[in-house]
């Protein structure tokens, strides 16, 4: 069941859904968050072959856009992440998705990763799969508002223990994909 607007405020207020640095109520929608792009972006060197089954990262430069910003060229992909930070309960499901003014541009803010989760321990940024579908260059900067955060209440508990997000456990910083 997603959560509506009155709901999530009220979550907020009782900690069951923590925002840092701050909530800001004109960010919040029916259903979901406002989510804005953070300050570093990440994007893979080109023309370099990749062995999926191997343990070796690509090679890739990060970029901080707070103060100037990234031209995102056609058909270019990055990694950035949301300036929010969220915590939920665990029982509370965070779900990533895009704004439809940024869709109707031909950018898309995730590839695949959607779900944010209260299985993390502390305050963690959603990472962002940015991808200029488009046949234009497109300027972006910190704070944009990229996307929004829906939540659900799951149903029942988790049955089990799961080690779902060990590659990136303890991430406090945007990092590339680990093989």
């Amino acid at each position: 069941m997603k959560i509506p607007d009155h709901l999530i405020k009220d979550y907020i207020t009782l900690g069951r859904i923590k925002i840092s640095p701050r909530f800001d109520e004109k960010n919040l929608r029916p259903v979901g968050l406002r989510v804005h792009l953070g300050d570093e972006i990440l994007f893979y060197h080109p023309n370099q072959v990749i062995d999926l089954s191997s343990n070796k990262s690509p090679r890739y430069t990060k970029v901080n856009i707070s103060k100037k910003q990234f031209e995102l060229k056609p058909g270019q992909f990055i990694l950035g992440h949301t300036k929010e930070k969220i915590t939920t309960d665990k029982n509370i499901l965070c779900e990533l998705d895009g704004r439809s003014t940024i869709a109707r541009l031909g950018l898309s803010v995730h590839v695949s990763a959607k779900i944010l989760d209260g299985t993390f321990e502390g305050n963690h940024s959603g990472v962002l799969e940015i991808y200029n579908h488009s046949n234009v260059t497109y300027m972006i900067k910190s704070g944009l508002p990229i996307g929004c955060i829906t939540f659900e209440l799951l149903l029942d508990k988790i049955s089990g223990k799961y080690d779902i997000s060990s590659n990136y456990k303890g991430q406090t910083r945007l990092v590339p994909a680990k093989l």
